[in-house]
């Protein structure tokens, strides 16, 4: 039997078989706000991210909160974003994060991180998010923050900051330049 990404595919947004697809490899319940989250996400994939696989696409839709709206926008020059990265990682990235003056709320999670500063020189399209409770397996749990199993995902973990604005930025290597602002 095919493995549930293997009838996946970024074109999946033009019909609503392909989305209903995304719904069931999402395992959430079907709702309008959910469909048009998702349409509007391998839209952006197709277009901009046209050789992401469909499984790294599942990934990032995990992470999204689709009761929440999904948009593309251009982000213009002159914007403050921020990234958090472990050190030694590669800097430029897909996932970014508005400025602000609360690490915790401003959508990925910054422990163990260390906060890139960016601003735009060029426009950028990203796609706009908010997260989801998404179980991070990849960081160190703060001190204040319990380690909790997701029977759904049979594994275990930090949850992810619930609710924050993330942006998917495709080729931000050519729209940001690091700031001295940490």
């Amino acid at each position: 039997m095919p493995s549930t990404t293997t009838t996946l595919s970024l074109s999946d947004w033009e019909s609503e078989e392909g989305v209903a697809r995304w719904i069931a490899a999402l395992q959430v319940p079907d709702n309008s706000m959910r469909r048009s989250g998702i349409e509007t996400a391998l839209q952006f994939f197709q277009l901009r991210m046209p050789t992401l696989p469909a499984k790294t696409a599942l990934c990032f839709l995990q992470s999204i909160d689709l009761t929440r709206v999904v948009r593309s926008v251009v982000l213009s020059p002159g914007q403050k974003l921020a990234a958090f990265r472990k050190k030694g990682e590669s800097e430029v990235k897909l996932f970014y994060v508005r400025t602000g003056p609360n690490k915790q709320t401003e959508g990925l999670r910054p422990t163990g991180k260390v906060a890139v500063p960016y601003s735009l020189s060029t426009p950028a399209a990203a796609l706009e998010s908010h997260t989801t409770g998404k179980f991070d397996v990849w960081s160190l749990p703060a001190a204040w923050r319990q380690i909790t199993v997701a029977s759904r995902a049979n594994t275990s973990g930090a949850a992810q900051t619930i609710g924050g604005v993330q942006l998917i930025i495709p080729d931000a290597a050519k729209s940001l330049k690091e700031t001295a602002e940490k």
